[in-house]
C-alpha cells in the first residue's frame, strides 16, 4: 500500500505542475475582462461626444469600426468645398439636404464676377468665413445674396453683393500657421496679382472674428496629427487607429488641442488681431472703398464684462475667458465648456474689431440684438455656433440693409 501511494506520487505532481500555468492564464484572462469593459465603456463614451459635436451624425455611433472616411489625416478635412473655378455638389448633415457650391475663378462663391460696373451701380464686396460663404445654405439662401434683394428692394437702385466668404477664412496666416491655410488668409485674397479690389468694390463688409480665435486652431491640430502619424514611430504604429477607435481619435485629439491652446493663449490671437484688423480697414480705404464692419452672432449675448474689459491686458483677458466659462459651463462635461470658451474666445476679438472700427472711424453695424429674446438665442437662426440657417441669414441680410449708409460717394 505504501508502495502504491509512492507511485503516485510522481504521477500527482506531474498532474498539479500542468495546474500553475493554467491557473496562471486563468488569472491572466479574468484580470484582462474589467480592462475591456472599461476600454469598451471608454469607446462608447468617446463615440457619444463625436456624435454630439458633430450635429448627431448617427455614422459615429454605429459605424463598427470608426468613421475612418471623415479623419481629418494629411489635411484633406480642409479641402472638401471646391477649390477655384470649381462646381461641388454635397450633403450637408446640419441641414439635411444636398448642397451646390459654386467657385469663381476669383475664389468667390457663385457665378464669375464681372470687372466692369454699370454706371450707378453699387458693388459691395462680404468677405468672412463659412458663415459669409454659406456652408450650410443653398446660393440663393446666403446672406450677401439676400442682401443684394433687400438693398434693391428698399432703394430701387442697381446693387451688386459679391460672395468673398471663404470657409475657415481669417484675418491673416496667424503665429505657427501651416502653408496649408494661406488659401484661408482674407487678407492675401485682397492683396497681390489677383486682387479682389480689381473687382472695384465701393462698399467691403466684413464679417467674421470665430475664425481667428484659438479654437479654429483645430486646423492647426489636425496638421500636427498627420504629422505626429507620418514622422513619429509612435504614431506611425499607431496611426492605424485614428478614426477607427474613437477612444485613441478623442484621446489623440484632446492632447493635441491642449497643446496648441498653450501654445496660442488668447491673449496672444487679440494681439494679432488687432494688428489684422487695422491693416484690412487701411488696405479697404487706400483702394478708395468704404470699409465696414458687421459684428458676427454668436449664440450667446455679447457679455457686459467684454465690453467694458482692458482687452490691452493679456493676464485680464484669459483671466476673464475663464471666468466666463467656469459662471456659465462650470461643472458641464469638458466639450460643452469648451463650446463656451470658443463663444467667448470669438467675443472678445469681435470686441476688439468693434473697437478698432470706432477709433477708425468705420461704420459699425450690430445686428445681433433681434436674434435674442429675453436673452436667449430665438429659434431656428443657427445651426450651430455661428453658422445661420436661411432663416437667420435672411434675418441679418435685413439688418444690414437696414443700417447699411451708402452715400454719394459709393455710387460712381
Amino acid at each position: 500500500m505504501e508502495a502504491e501511494t509512492a507511485l503516485e506520487h510522481p504521477e500527482t505532481r506531474r498532474v498539479s505542475a500542468q495546474h500553475p500555468p493554467v491557473r496562471g492564464i486563468k488569472r491572466v484572462i479574468f484580470s484582462l475582462i474589467p480592462v475591456l469593459l472599461l476600454c469598451g465603456a471608454g469607446e462608447g463614451a468617446a463615440r457619444i461626444i463625436y456624435w454630439r459635436q458633430h450635429g448627431h451624425d448617427w455614422r459615429y455611433l454605429t459605424i463598427p469600426f470608426g468613421w475612418k472616411d471623415k479623419s481629418p489625416y494629411g489635411l484633406k478635412n480642409l479641402t472638401v468645398y471646391p477649390s477655384v473655378h470649381k462646381t461641388k455638389t454635397l450633403f450637408d448633415q446640419l441641414s439635411q439636404r444636398e448642397l451646390v457650391f459654386r467657385v469663381n475663378s476669383q475664389g468667390g462663391r457663385g457665378g464669375e464676377w464681372v470687372q466692369a460696373k454699370a454706371p450707378g451701380t453699387t458693388r459691395i464686396l462680404a468677405i468672412g468665413g463659412s458663415s459669409t460663404f454659406g456652408i450650410n445654405n443653398p446660393e440663393e439662401a446666403t446672406w450677401p445674396v439676400l442682401l443684394k434683394r433687400e438693398l434693391k428692394s428698399a432703394s430701387g437702385t442697381d446693387v451688386e453683393v459679391l460672395n468673398g466668404g471663404r470657409p475657415g477664412g481669417m484675418l491673416g496666416s496667424q503665429p505657427g500657421g501651416a502653408d496649408a491655410l494661406d488659401s484661408q488668409d482674407l487678407l492675401k485674397s485682397l492683396q497681390g496679382s489677383n486682387s479682389w479690389f480689381q473687382m472695384r468694390p465701393d462698399v467691403v463688409l466684413y464679417y467674421e472674428g470665430y475664425n481667428n480665435s484659438p479654437r479654429p486652431y483645430l486646423r492647426r491640430v489636425d496638421w500636427a496629427i498627420a504629422r505626429f502619424h507620418t514622422a513619429m514611430w509612435l504614431g506611425q504604429w499607431s496611426r492605424w487607429l485614428y478614426y477607427r477607435s474613437m477612444l485613441y481619435t478623442y484621446l489623440v485629439e484632446k492632447w493635441f488641442f491642449t497643446w496648441i491652446r498653450k501654445q496660442y493663449p488668447l491673449s496672444s490671437a487679440v494681439t494679432y488681431y488687432r494688428a489684422e484688423v487695422q491693416e484690412l480697414f487701411h488696405d479697404i480705404q487706400a483702394h478708395g472703398a468704404k470699409p465696414v464692419l458687421v459684428l458676427q452672432v454668436l449664440p450667446y449675448p455679447d457679455p457686459a464684462e467684454i465690453r467694458q474689459a482692458n482687452l490691452h491686458d493679456p493676464q485680464a483677458v484669459d483671466a476673464l475667458v475663464n471666468r466666463l466659462v467656469d459662471q456659465h459651463a462650470g461643472g458641464q462635461d469638458v466639450p460643452i465648456q469648451e463650446d463656451f470658451r470658443s463663444v467667448y474666445n470669438a467675443a472678445v476679438l469681435i470686441e476688439v474689431a468693434r473697437r478698432e472700427a470706432d477709433a477708425a472711424g468705420v461704420q459699425v453695424i450690430d445686428p445681433r440684438p433681434v436674434f435674442f429674446s429675453n436673452g436667449r438665442l430665438l429659434e431656428g437662426l443657427l445651426h450651430d455656433h455661428i453658422h445661420l440657417t436661411d432663416r437667420g441669414n435672411a434675418l441679418l441680410a435685413q439688418q444690414i440693409a437696414a443700417q447699411l449708409r451708402l452715400s454719394s460717394a459709393t455710387q460712381p
